[in-house]
């Protein structure tokens, strides 16, 4: 369960992405950190593998310049640092990341995908994340090397900008041929004042404040100064700016997502499990819901779910959360992990 956030604003994007993902990179990700900001024509990237600290210590990021960016964190994987977010196009001028997974259209799409990242190599594509190693978030290429399935999404949306010279449409054409359960950020040199979003279905919200719009896997991530907020529905594409935001539908996306629990029985299941089980990540909440709640394999609001109803506790302080850190993927690095358990009276 990977996390990522935005920001398009008047401040400096850079330390406001870092602060935002550092507060939920624990939720199930911090293995591999990443941020891509804009400023004067150019986007300024950088990733390593581990968390926001471990950013923090091995890149510039923090001091990245522009007031437009995308941070994301993810989950272990096989890969150096390029199996990280956020991606870029072969122009660098499109940084692109994305969480999620093919879900319940695994076998559809996988081959699609695989033909897709055949027809972009023919183009000239590069794919930074191509490797030997066998990873579960891969498709494989003709020659064997496996590439990470959200970078060839990143470079369908460039070759459909190529055609339409329109990030929305761009993103929108991608998602309407390939079939994946995602939340996706952007962001281009040609819209410094853009952020450019996608759901077909994860949890993505956004926020305002009086210094421009953030937007983040959680709302536990926002400022205390953001007090209007909304999740962006599944099935849809927006651009974001400062001030507003425009949704339009993508329309392979006009799919029935089942969610036929109330909030108040998906909050009680969510207690119910915490009562007998102290101190558990929001992905074991995740897994707990699939089981109980959405036993299925259907589209589903499980993702949206977990996220909405331990946000909602922690905020009527029905819970509490804290911090450990387990052991990352390279000697001497660490990854967050928040854990829930009920609030003591």
């Amino acid at each position: 369960m990977c996390t990522q956030v935005a920001y398009v604003g008047k401040n400096s994007a850079a330390p406001v992405l870092l602060e935002m993902l550092e507060k939920i990179e624990g939720l199930w990700s911090g293995f591999y950190t990443g941020i891509a900001t804009i400023s004067e024509g150019e986007i300024f990237h950088d990733k390593v593998v581990g968390d926001v600290s471990a950013l923090r210590k091995r890149t510039k990021s923090e001091t990245f310049p522009g007031t437009t960016g995308i941070a994301h964190s993810r989950t272990p994987g096989q890969g150096d640092k390029e199996w990280g977010h956020p991606f870029l196009d072969c122009s660098g001028k499109m940084a692109f990341c994305e969480q999620g997974t093919l879900g319940i259209f695994k076998e559809e799409s996988l081959p699609e995908i695989g033909k897709i990242l055949s027809e972009l190599s023919k183009a000239g594509h590069k794919f930074s994340s191509s490797m030997k190693k066998p990873e579960s978030s891969a498709v494989t290429d003709a020659l064997g090397n496996n590439v990470h399935i959200s970078e060839v999404v990143c470079h369908m949306i460039e070759a459909n900008f190529k055609i339409s010279g329109d990030m929305l449409q761009a993103i929108g054409a991608t998602l309407n041929k390939i079939k994946i359960e995602i939340a996706a950020l952007s962001v281009s040199v040609d819209s410094p004042q853009q952020v450019f979003l996608a759901c077909t279905n994860q949890s993505l919200a956004v926020g305002w404040d009086k210094d421009g719009a953030y937007v983040a896997s959680s709302t536990l991530a926002f400022p205390a100064s953001v007090q209007r907020s909304f999740r962006l529905p599944p099935g849809t594409a927006a651009v974001l700016t400062p001030a507003d935001i425009k949704i339009v539908n993508i329309p392979a996306w006009n799919i029935v997502i089942e969610n036929p629990f109330t909030p108040a029985e998906a909050e009680k299941t969510a207690l119910e499990y915490l009562k007998e089980n102290s101190g558990k990540l929001v992905g074991e909440i995740f897994h707990m819901y699939s089981q109980t709640l959405y036993p299925e394999k259907s589209l589903n609001r499980c993702h949206q779910t977990s996220m909405e109803v331990m946000e909602g506790l922690l905020r009527t302080k029905k819970i509490t959360s804290s911090r450990k850190y387990i052991d990352g993927l390279e000697k001497g690095l660490t990854a967050p992990r928040t854990l829930f358990e009920i609030a003591k009276n």
